[in-house]
């Protein structure tokens, strides 16, 4: 009622005016506004006022005739203002377009346009740095806000489960956004130097990043702008970690120095971390690469700590963490490395009485061989009619070798690396003994051999072989050849230590060839510390001291996806106690191997810990979880709930010895470790939580050992 008083009061102060005769002939065809008779850019009772003025009391002539036509009838009369006040005090219907955005009049009639100021001054596009801000608060999920005039600083691939995506910046001071869209899907293809305009209507988070997710009123302005004119040089910024909402999505140029050795940094990603001339010791500033990048660095240079690398990329995050990322050659230069390592020869075994395989701690340049008699030579002298080299082997073809002769073969330092350093002078020879004339052993891939893990058998006329003992327990095994046999899995009931391996024809025994035995098992885990998990180690038990447990492999599970994260090829002996740790460096006691970095390097769960036998390349970052050539695991958390295909992916589907273990059982996460009580490998049972033990026995009280609960 109230507004339809309103509305009624009005209309009776101009009915009261005397009527006149007003003109209603104006030259002019220009966009306006329909109802907005004052020309004020609003539509409001002013412009009812502004109408009724001008028909009965001789107000001031409008500007547009067309604008004054509230209901289009062709005629400025009484029924515009009253059509007008109708929509704005009774809901009545809105005036004919153009009535919301600047237009031209639809309708032919005698009215005219003379001019329109509001609709001539075209409103700038609102400052792509701000808009660009706002989004960067903006809560996620539905948004509308227009980014316009921003450039596209960096292209990412869609790589490792990672859609691809675009960055967005305007100013080199800042902010930027990632645009999580393939760009393929527009039209056209935004390209690195295109100037934008579009409408951001969805926005995400990815760990802690802020994305456009979608868009509309996409729009390419301009061509070709130089984007190293956006590109913060930030080598010497001292708060990359500290202010990292600062830089985050930015295009950064850095120098930086690697401080880690590469680990899992997401599907199909590598990080390591890195110091700049302003930041040092800090794990959370991380170079973040693709494997293959990675693989073409490494492949060129001697990709360890110390080497120097040249940057221009967006800044990554991973939460708290700053990740300067590069996917392209172009993006980054290998400036300087130390000098890469002399290839070490690690020993000889004959495969035949034609042939000889050299093996080395790294892989070996084919190229670099050229003539096979000027690399290598034998003593006792023997010809070499071919060289073929596979990895860190080279095989050779040789003439009759005399039978049960000890030959050493010694390498040239022609002979290189990939990287092209030459066979260190210091280990370039080793020894071995040719085939007999008869039944015979001559070597095995793995001296050291554990419980559960394969061993391949080199000799003479193996295919005749009828039972392989081992500390006189017989092995499963196939003949692969009559220079070859493989025991598939040794036996947990083999005796450990030093022992003897038998391979009985029905000609007869060869001669005992030597062996160590061990039972290898993770024995303990602490994944879980106070503040930044600086003590976080696992522990491996042999069972016998000073045994080398190379060629052994420690494998990193993540929960999240059962998929590697990180891997360590075990290096050195057991200590005293027969036991082996990883863990960072700088613990006590002192690992024999190193976790890439100080702090957070074993993930607190649910995650999985593998052992296998095997190399690294063997477990490729972001593979799936799976059992080949396992020798024990452990699938451990802090309280989470059971992980089912880390369980059933370690241990096999319905495994009645698969269970999570909790380092949180007793609640003291931070102070306590998950130890072994039992004896049993790929056995979850028999563990205990106490206070933790690195490299000596641990604490199995009655009152501490549990059973994790059945999965």
């Amino acid at each position: 009622m109230h507004h339809k008083n309103r509305f009624h009061n009005v209309l009776t102060v101009f009915f009261l005016l005397a009527i006149c005769a007003c003109p209603l002939v104006q030259a002019g065809d220009n966009a306006f506004l329909r109802g907005d008779s004052n020309t004020d850019a609003r539509v409001d009772l002013s412009d009812a006022i502004f109408t009724l003025a001008y028909l009965f009391q001789g107000g001031d002539a409008p500007l547009c005739l067309d604008a004054l036509d509230s209901n289009d009838s062709g005629e400025v009369d009484i029924s515009d203002p009253s059509h007008l006040l109708r929509h704005l005090f009774l809901g009545a219907a809105a005036p004919p377009a153009p009535w919301q955005e600047c237009g031209l009049d639809p309708s032919a009639d005698g009215l005219g346009c003379a001019s329109f100021p509001a609709c001539e001054v075209v409103a700038p596009p609102p400052n792509p740095s701000e808009a660009i801000a706002l989004l960067r608060t903006a809560e996620d999920g539905a948004v509308d806000v227009m980014v316009t005039g921003a450039v596209v600083t960096y292209k990412r691939p869609a790589v490792g489960g990672a859609p691809a995506g675009f960055f967005l910046q305007a100013d080199a001071a800042g902010p930027a956004i990632v645009v999580e869209l393939d760009p393929l899907s527009l039209d056209p293809e935004p390209q690195v130097g295109d100037l934008l305009s579009l409408r951001a209507t969805e926005l995400g988070t990815i760990y802690d990043a802020r994305a456009i997710r979608a868009l509309a009123d996409y729009e390419v302005l301009e061509s070709g702008i130089d984007v190293s004119t956006l590109a913060q040089e930030v080598s010497n910024a001292a708060d990359l970690v500290d202010a990292l909402d600062d830089y985050e999505s930015e295009l950064i140029t850095l120098t930086c120095t690697l401080q880690s050795e590469f680990a899992f940094a997401g599907g199909g990603h590598l990080s390591a971390v890195v110091s700049t001339a302003a930041i040092s010791d800090n794990s959370d500033l991380r170079l973040r690469i693709t494997d293959s990048l990675h693989d073409s660095l490494a492949a060129k240079n001697n990709l360890v700590n110390g080497c120097v690398l040249s940057l221009t990329g967006p800044m990554w995050r991973f939460r708290g963490q700053a990740q300067p990322s590069a996917y392209s050659l172009d993006d980054i230069d290998v400036d300087d490395c130390p000098a890469p390592p002399s290839p070490r020869v690690t020993g000889a075994a004959a495969g035949s009485r034609t042939e000889v395989t050299i093996s080395f701690d790294m892989e070996i340049d084919a190229e670099s061989i050229g003539d096979p008699e000027a690399a290598f030579t034998f003593a006792p002298e023997l010809g070499i009619s071919e060289a073929s080299v596979q990895g860190d082997q080279v095989i050779l073809a040789t003439e009759e070798q005399a039978p049960g002769t000890d030959y050493t073969v010694t390498v040239a330092d022609s002979v290189t690396s990939p990287l092209g350093s030459g066979v260190d002078p210091e280990a370039n020879s080793a020894s071995f003994t040719s085939m007999g004339s008869g039944f015979s052993i001559s070597s095995v891939d793995y001296p050291v051999i554990a419980h559960g893990a394969s061993l391949q058998i080199t000799g003479n006329q193996l295919s005749s072989a009828s039972e392989v003992t081992i500390g006189g327990e017989p092995q499963g095994f196939i003949a692969d050849s009559d220079s070859q046999l493989t025991v598939a899995s040794v036996l947990d009931s083999t005796p450990t230590g030093s022992t003897e391996l038998i391979v009985t024809s029905d000609s007869g025994a060869s001669d005992a060839f030597d062996l160590t035995v061990i039972h290898l098992v993770i024995n303990e885990v602490d994944c879980d510390q106070t503040s930044t998990d600086a003590g976080e180690f696992v522990e491996l038990s042999a069972g016998i001291a000073g045994v080398d447990l190379s060629g052994y492999v420690l494998v990193l599970y993540n929960g999240n996806g059962d998929r590697v994260y990180d891997k360590r090829q075990l290096t050195g002996v057991t200590n005293d106690e027969g036991m082996l740790i990883v863990g960072p460096s700088g613990f006590a006691p002192e690992p024999q191997v190193t976790w890439g970095g100080a702090t957070n390097q074993l993930q607190n769960g649910a995650d999985g810990v593998g052992l296998h036998q095997g190399d690294i390349e063997d477990f490729p970052g972001g593979a799936d979880v799976g059992n080949y050539a396992l020798i024990d695991a452990v699938v451990y958390g802090t309280s989470d709930g059971a992980d089912a295909g880390l369980l059933d992916g370690l241990f096999g589907a319905g495994n009645a010895l698969a269970g999570q273990l909790d380092e949180n059982a007793n609640r003291s996460k931070d102070t306590e470790s998950i130890q072994r009580c039992g004896t049993g490998r790929l056995d979850s049972a028999n563990w205990s939580v106490a206070a933790p033990t690195p490299g000596a026995a641990n604490t199995c009280l009655p009152d501490n050992i549990f059973l994790p609960p059945a999965e």
